[in-house]
């Protein structure tokens, strides 16, 4: 425990000595929001500490690059070039972007992923190489031109931020010697940017109802998706209900999200000799059900409900004062499997909003790669689940008889083999097959 705590004081000590490394960066960043945010992160432990250092060491331009890493050695004999304009930076939470651009790395391809964080504090006038965290991935910051860091999900790019980025991008491809790339874009912000980008193939990879987000979505990014949809040479969803949406104005490919099977499959499980455990990983934010948990978890005293993930956004505190429920807060991806193998029964309580309505967790995939069974709220894209035992509900009642269900089959070797059959065949690899086609 000390040793913990000992920890994070190093962590939010490396923290402020970012923000005083650059007192003029640091007074032109400051908002109410950011101070509010760290404060949680390092207070109240209701985010990723580690996160959010590497978040700053970028923006500051302080964060240590891999080692041996050169703008020289990314060059070579590739199966084509790929630029990745994400919604998630590398070190975010692991999920469908670090995953395809991986196994494209896999695949020969030469792939650039783009930060979601603009070079402000330049080492060079026009991007960053950051490194190179798998063979075939180069993480890389463009400079914008521009002091200011957007909020993806909120705020559009600027006509000076478009072009700023695309004197990046130029000088990027110059040096690389890249000539016909493909583009993936993940997130429409990327639109005023990529529309100006000539020579290239224009892929869309739909990933979320990105005007679920937030109450009052902005809509200059609504226009934005839509002018990206409509310009794209090819556009992918990762839902049925994404996909919908997309062919109201043209064709669209299915490509639901996957796991990484062998690292979540050669996990042993691990049965606990006290009571059983259901759990979940992943993000505790707005779309997570609080109320659902705490109802259960007080009708159920002898069941222990265990959640890792940052709980930034999410009202979890009824929940949190229950003695059989623990937060434990972000883990990395690395760690999840071994987590995972814990649990009984793995649970994704989500809030049936429009967000959750149109999401295809990737969680589902890596609880079954695991062997576990899952229990569910009432999202479309679990539905019809319930031979590989991935069972959906609509209340508290029925939410505590699925788990019971879910308990009983839960250690039995032919249903641990079906859930992870099924895991196999959605393995991140099958998905990039069918994204090869598009790019």
């Amino acid at each position: 425990m000390r040793s913990r705590y000992l920890a994070v004081l190093r962590k939010a000590g490396s923290l402020f000595a970012i923000f005083l490394s650059n007192p003029r960066v640091t007074l032109r960043l400051i908002t109410w929001t950011r101070v509010k945010n760290a404060c949680r992160v390092v207070f109240m432990r209701q985010g990723n500490l580690g996160l959010l250092l590497q978040r700053y060491g970028a923006i500051y331009n302080v964060a240590p690059a891999p080692m041996g890493h050169t703008c020289q050695q990314a060059k070579g004999d590739y199966a084509g070039d790929i630029f990745f304009f994400p919604a998630i930076d590398w070190g975010f939470r692991f999920q469908r972007p670090q995953h395809l651009a991986r196994e494209l790395g896999v695949r020969g391809f030469r792939v650039f992923y783009i930060s979601t964080v603009p070079l402000l504090v330049p080492g060079r006038t026009d991007y960053l190489i950051q490194g190179e965290p798998v063979p075939g991935v180069v993480l890389v910051q463009l400079s914008s031109g521009s002091f200011r860091t957007p909020d993806f999900y909120r705020e559009e790019m600027t006509a000076g931020e478009a072009a700023g980025f695309l004197r990046a991008y130029a000088a990027l491809c110059r040096d690389f010697d890249v000539e016909r790339p493909s583009v993936l874009v993940q997130q429409p912000f990327w639109w005023p940017l990529v529309s100006q980008l000539e020579k290239s193939r224009l892929v869309y990879d739909c990933l979320d109802h990105h005007a679920g987000f937030h109450d009052q979505p902005n809509q200059r990014l609504i226009e934005a998706e839509r002018k990206l949809i409509e310009a794209s040479d090819d556009v992918a969803a990762t839902s049925a209900g994404l996909a919908e949406y997309i062919r109201n104005t043209r064709s669209c490919h299915l490509i639901r999200n996957g796991c990484e099977y062998m690292r979540f499959s050669q996990v042993s499980r691990v049965k606990s000799p006290a009571r059983p455990i259901i759990g979940y990983v992943g993000a505790v934010s707005e779309w997570f059900d609080g109320q659902l948990l705490f109802e259960a978890a007080r009708a159920k005293p002898e069941w222990q409900f265990d959640v890792y993930g940052a709980t930034v956004g999410a009202d979890i505190s009824s929940a949190r004062a229950l003695p059989n429920v623990n937060f434990f807060g972000e883990i990395p991806y690395e760690s999840v499997p071994s987590v995972i193998a814990h649990f009984d029964v793995c649970m994704i309580p989500f809030r049936i909003i429009p967000l959750t309505l149109a999401t295809n967790p990737v969680k589902v995939y890596e609880y079954l790669a695991g062997g576990r069974p899952v229990v569910s709220s009432l999202l479309p894209e679990l539905v019809g689940m319930e031979d590989v035992d991935v069972f959906c509900t609509g209340s508290t009642a029925d939410f505590i008889a699925k788990i019971e269900l879910a308990l009983d089959r839960s250690g039995q070797a032919e249903r641990i083999r079906l859930r992870q059959e099924f895991a196999q065949i959605n393995d991140w690899s099958r998905r990039v097959d069918e994204l090869v086609s598009l790019l």
